[in-house]
């Protein structure tokens, strides 16, 4: 069995969302998808596989929000977690 484990951030350095949660586990592999930045720099010394999406960041929390949903919705599109 496959699994994984994976989280997403999506938005500017001033959303309140802006963090990195603990990992949730050592056995699986756990990935971190953002379209930030600093956020995937600050994910450089973590142990989160860190998966930069190139799309352009916001201010809105509710576009940024919903953007991300994608990674959410739709896991099978991206080749890290098929």
């Amino acid at each position: 069995m496959n699994i994984a484990y994976y989280t997403y951030f999506y938005g500017s350095d001033d959303n309140q969302s802006f963090a990195i949660p603990d990992i949730p586990s050592t056995k699986y592999p756990c990935f971190y998808f953002t379209n930030n930045r600093s956020m995937f720099n600050t994910l450089e010394n973590t142990p989160w596989i860190r998966i930069f999406i190139d799309k352009p960041t916001t201010d809105d929390i509710i576009q940024s929000n919903m953007e991300g949903k994608h990674v959410k919705v739709l896991p099978h599109e991206y080749k890290e977690l098929r």
